[in-house]
């Protein structure tokens, strides 16, 4: 894996921490990004499908403030992978 692949998921990894601690604060920015990272997973590209796997949601943090704002595609990946 080239170096810059490695950052999008360190970055990816940074986002998830303040998606979390955020999502009482911010709540639409939140539900947003949400959204996106939603539309990631339904891609056709497995890269960008692990990317939001491995990079946002293997990184969060079991029964916190973000789990209920999960989209349903979301949440049931996460159950997929086991981490809920």
């Amino acid at each position: 894996m080239e170096y810059e692949q490695i950052l999008r998921y360190v970055f990816l990894w940074d986002v998830a921490l303040w998606a979390e601690d955020d999502a009482v604060s911010d709540v639409d920015a939140v539900r947003s990004l949400l959204g996106e990272l939603t539309r990631g997973l339904e891609n056709d590209s497995f890269e960008r499908r692990n990317l939001v796997t491995v990079g946002f949601l293997e990184t969060l943090v079991p029964n916190t403030d973000l789990i209920p704002l999960l989209t349903p595609i979301l949440r049931a990946r996460l159950i997929e992978i086991g981490r809920l």
